[in-house]
């Protein structure tokens, strides 16, 4: 391809990126306009933009940046420094994933939305913009060294789940036809490629880089080669180059200074980038040329990223208010955190690039990148109104929680409240997950002589547990009324926690298995289609009841940790 070639879109995409970066706006948002505005360039000017999306340069170059932006991501995650809170940082993210994670599993519930798509969206949804997170920690002035360091870590753990996310999507495919054993076996294999690879880097590259590299060039092309070597192992073993590059970044990171590399790097980082997203946004013209979408569906995308901005806040919000945050405070916080990370632009791309995804998802992660780009600027600017209105719609009984979430965090019993907050979310989130095995495990092996065993052998092991449960709490009360070890007060409150979560997970599961008995019975046309979504709507309302139940139950539990 002739130089002449690529002009228009590297001058358009330059210059839209420098107007949306001065009107404060992420760079990437030109990147992509100026893509969709050279897309029409082409077609006045009679050259098929379709070539450059095939042409080998192009996507060499689109590469490299994706490599360097992994590998960016992967020094920024700096163990030594986020030690002190990662803990915390942690607990806001499991929150805010759980939280999120809940919610997509009832839309896609009710919407019929198939397991891999729902991971997709999710994976969507956690990520924030990296740039949009400096913004904040600049403009809260009043933030404490540790809060900037607790954003700073939960911003690199939304990174490393979704560049796992991306690896074990591009692993399993569609996840049609992989079993159980088999989803075992890919995270066995995710797991060793992951230690070996930091096991390498971080017990032998610090050695040659302090024996034999000294200089920065030669620094920074060590760098480079390393970041494409690891990705060029991860692709080899099937898995997303961004895996390769991001363990690359942890390992410079934690063997050398990353601050010289990376700024020394950033010139061929930006290149590589600009030509990735610019590409991105000649997709977006494609995709209504193909004929996989009209200006309906671009109505329902711009929903959709509606949707993901507000499913974001509710989730991050609530966790950070869990955190101990003052309301007020995360509800700011949240704002800021609405803008999406363009992330899921590289998540489509890559599965689209494989024939996993159609098209039209790379122009749907576009529409919630640029949505979101766009709509929380004006959120962010209106930020002390909006918490403001947004407080008066929490009902009393919320508000009555928080103050006591504060009266216990200034006596030091903040931390329970904190742990029962995260043990009920993370056993929703197990009941839910082990729900669905089991209605996939159900559908595969069922057939109709087989039922009626299960549910009295279920049936029969759940009430024995619960017997031995109120037995045991029984025993644990004496000897703790007693004055008795203590110890053994520890180990009742582990023991109890299993034996609760194992018993509601089973009651899940039958409540599951019934609702498959049912929906089989649709092949002889016992049900209509408003049957089906009633019975649908009454394994939500079954959930949350359940949900309420355990809640109450882990409460109850804590007293015999305290």
């Amino acid at each position: 391809m002739e130089l002449i070639t690529i002009l228009p879109l590297l001058s358009i995409s330059t210059l839209a990126a420098v107007v949306f970066r001065r009107i404060g706006y992420p760079s990437v948002v030109g990147f992509i306009i100026g893509g969709v505005a050279s897309y029409y360039l082409y077609i006045f000017v009679r050259v098929d933009p379709i070539s450059l999306l095939n042409d080998p340069v192009l996507q060499i170059l689109s590469q490299i940046g994706l490599i360097l932006l992994g590998f960016e991501i992967g020094t920024e995650f700096n163990i030594k420094i986020l030690r002190s809170v990662i803990r915390s940082a942690s607990a806001l993210e499991m929150g805010s994933m759980i939280i999120i994670w809940l919610i997509w599993s009832i839309i896609a519930h009710v919407m019929r939305i198939d397991l891999f798509h729902q991971i997709i969206l999710f994976l969507i949804t956690i990520n924030t913009s990296t740039g949009v997170l400096y913004r904040v920690l600049r403009e809260f002035h009043e933030i404490s060294d540790r809060e900037y360091r607790l954003l700073l870590s939960a911003s690199s753990i939304e990174d490393i789940v979704a560049v796992l996310g991306l690896s074990i999507l591009i692993g399993i495919g569609s996840g049609a036809t992989i079993s159980f054993n088999d989803f075992i076996l890919f995270i066995g294999k995710l797991t060793v490629i992951i230690l070996s690879l930091l096991y390498i880097g971080i017990f032998f590259i610090e050695k040659i880089t302090k024996d034999i590299l000294r200089e920065i060039e030669y620094l920074a092309l060590f760098t480079l080669t390393l970041a494409i070597t690891y990705s060029v192992v991860a692709g080899l073993t099937g898995f997303s180059v961004l895996l390769g590059s991001f363990l690359a970044g942890v390992v410079i990171g934690s063997t050398l200074d990353p601050k010289p590399l990376t700024s020394y790097l950033s010139i061929l980082r930006e290149l590589g980038l600009l030509f990735y997203f610019s590409l991105t946004g000649l997709y977006i013209p494609v995709s209504f040329y193909t004929g996989s979408l009209d200006i309906n569906i671009l109505i329902i995308m711009m929903i959709i990223s509606m949707l993901v901005m507000l499913i974001k806040y509710v989730g991050f919000s609530t966790s950070l208010w869990f955190q101990g945050i003052d309301l007020e405070h995360a509800l700011k916080t949240g704002l800021y955190m609405t803008v999406i990370s363009e992330f899921g632009i590289i998540i489509s791309r890559e599965l689209y690039t494989l024939n996993i995804l159609p098209i039209y998802f790379i122009t749907l992660s576009s529409v919630i990148f640029l949505f979101s780009s766009i709509i929380s600027g004006l959120l962010i600017s209106k930020k002390e109104i909006l918490s403001r209105n947004i407080i008066k719609l929490v009902p009393q009984p919320f508000r009555e929680f928080k103050t006591q979430i504060f009266i216990q965090r200034s006596s030091g019993r903040f931390s329970g409240m904190l742990n029962i907050f995260i043990e009920y979310m993370l056993s929703i989130f197990i009941f839910i997950s082990a729900t669905e095995y089991i209605r996939s495990l159900v559908e595969s092996f069922y057939h109709e002589s087989g039922y009626l065993y299960l549910g009295v052998g279920i049936l029969g092991t759940s009430s024995l547990l619960w017997i031995m449960t109120v037995i045991f709490i029984r025993f644990i009360n004496r000897r703790i009324s007693s004055g008795e070890d203590t110890y053994l007060r520890k180990k009742a409150y582990q023991i109890i926690t299993m034996i609760r979560a194992f018993t509601i997970s089973i009651i899940l599961i039958l409540a599951t298995i019934f609702q498959i008995r049912l929906l089989t019975l649709l092949e002889k046309e016992f049900f209509t289609t408003q049957l089906i979504w009633m019975i649908r709507i009454s394994e939500i309302i079954i959930i949350v009841m359940i949900s309420i139940i355990l809640y109450q139950l882990i409460k109850k539990s804590y007293r015999y940790r305290s």
